[in-house]
């Protein structure tokens, strides 16, 4: 599931401590393997630098710990660690910056037979309101917020269950930004933009995933890149009945 069908500190929590997160610090947690871990070491970070305080202290380094594919914790494709030790899930995300490729996500377009204002609330509301229990499985609000959360999306592959860790920040009404914080490729930002229309509104999907170490890089990201774009037609025809069902007279 890319993301739910349909609260944050502060909209400056995405970049100051996502920013503070560097390459060393994303790879420490994502080898252990401590989703808490992480996601506390995320949460108080960012509150502190947004309350002015100096950063916290890095954690010491753990004993890391392989992950095989029944252990597979991390969102959308079947990227756990395999036994050719390539990165399947995201729980162990490579973040080297050496030989860094992004290529692009997208456009892809749908109209909508709904105002931009229903699609929204469709999108956002298991994110800023109450998860509904018919989602428990797939969607995971770390940290609510009233604009922007911290968000783990999880989904069932052959091998176990894959997530991804993401910052979402809402717009509204016109405009939805996922930024990747741990999964199967050290960089990712995605933007679902609204647009009214005669029809009731379009929606567009746009961004960018980001690779290291060069050719070799380049082409686990097509295979991500492809995964990932599967996955959000797949919510989208999800978003787009619900959203028509909601907007239609008597519904």
């Amino acid at each position: 599931m890319r993301f739910g069908i349909p609260r944050s500190t502060a909209t400056g929590l995405d970049e100051q401590a996502h920013a503070r997160l560097g390459p060393g610090d994303r790879r420490l947690f994502r080898a252990r393997g401590s989703r808490a871990a992480f996601r506390d070491h995320v949460i108080a970070d960012g509150r502190h630098l947004l309350a002015g305080k100096q950063p916290l202290e890095q954690p010491s380094e753990p004993r890391s710990k392989s992950s095989g594919c029944q252990e597979t914790t991390s969102r959308r494709d079947p990227h756990s660690w395999s036994a050719a030790g390539r990165p399947k899930s995201g729980a162990v995300t490579i973040d080297s910056g050496f030989g860094r490729r992004v290529r692009e996500l997208g456009p892809v377009t749908w109209e909508i037979a709904a105002d931009r204002e229903t699609v929204f609330d469709v999108i956002a509301s298991p994110y800023l309101a109450k998860t509904p229990r018919s989602m428990k499985d797939h969607l995971d609000v770390w940290e609510p917020g009233t604009d922007m959360v911290l968000a783990a999306h999880y989904t069932k592959v052959k091998c176990g269950v894959t997530s991804t860790v993401e910052t979402v920040h809402f717009e509204r009404p016109d405009r939805i930004n996922f930024r990747l914080v741990r999964g199967p490729v050290p960089h990712v930002r995605e933007s679902f933009v609204l647009e009214a229309a005669e029809s009731g509104s379009i929606l567009t999907w746009t961004g960018e995933l980001g690779t290291d170490f060069g050719a070799f890089g380049a082409l686990w990201g097509d295979v991500v890149a492809r995964s990932w774009e599967n996955a959000v037609r797949s919510s989208m025809k999800s978003i787009t009945s619900e959203a028509e069902r909601r907007f239609r007279p008597g519904a």
